[in-house]
């Protein structure tokens, strides 16, 4: 299995004590799932690659757009204009919504 970068701090806000937290009871789970290091270290990357990737590369997807200012002013012009638009932008930086769904 080839071996992860792994990667766990909130790719727009910088938080990281979520993921932490997250990442040691999966941690616990894959050690608890397997019969020797090895296998130990491929199932954390499993679940890794299972619960964390996905929402990761979504960040960073957000974050490569919003590096252009005229987009950051079009979402904060939608975000006047559609309430339910912009309660889910809010709801996804306050980490109750994951990125990816936020995404097409």
């Amino acid at each position: 299995m080839r071996q992860l970068t792994i990667y766990l701090t909130d790719p727009l806000t910088g938080e990281g004590i979520a993921n932490a937290i997250l990442s040691g009871l999966y941690v616990r789970q894959a050690i608890n799932m397997s019969t020797s290091p090895e296998l130990a270290s491929e199932n954390w990357q499993r679940l890794y690659q299972l619960y964390f990737e996905p929402d990761l590369d979504a960040g960073f997807q957000i974050k490569s757009f919003r590096k252009f200012s005229f987009i950051n002013k079009l979402l904060i012009w939608l975000m006047n204009r559609n309430k339910p638009l912009a309660e889910q932008i809010t709801y996804t930086f306050a980490g109750l919504i994951p990125y990816k769904k936020l995404l097409p």
